[in-house]
């Protein structure tokens, strides 16, 4: 499958309340921002770049239309889930059910390392 477009979702930017490593300062987002465009400028026509947090611009990305979600989030569980629940409905059914079974075989498999 070849991919038609991408979206790179992020704030890159400080959050005053929110204290946590990663809470970088705007000088150290703006170069973050910088590297991320730099390295994915070979598939700049297909990028689509949405600055916010994931809740506030999911909602501009139609429902049943991804076929990958790559969750980062903030780095929280809170976070992680917020944006599992937001981003599930933009994914194709087909890809659901694949998301699915690859969650069961992981945690599968992490419990039988975890086991060891």
């Amino acid at each position: 499958m070849k991919m038609k477009s991408y979206y790179m979702i992020d704030l890159w930017r400080n959050l005053s309340y929110w204290n946590k490593p990663l809470n970088k300062s705007t000088l150290e987002f703006k170069a973050i921002y910088d590297e991320a465009l730099m390295k994915t400028e070979p598939w700049s026509k297909k990028r689509i770049i949405l600055k916010g947090r994931s809740c506030d611009v999911l909602n501009n990305i139609e429902e049943n239309s991804l076929d990958f979600v790559y969750i980062d989030a903030d780095h929280t569980l809170k976070g992680i889930i917020i944006d599992l629940i937001k981003s599930w409905p933009r994914l194709k059914m087909m890809v659901i059910s694949q998301v699915m079974i690859f969650v069961i075989l992981f945690g599968s498999i992490k419990k039988t390392l975890s086991l060891h």
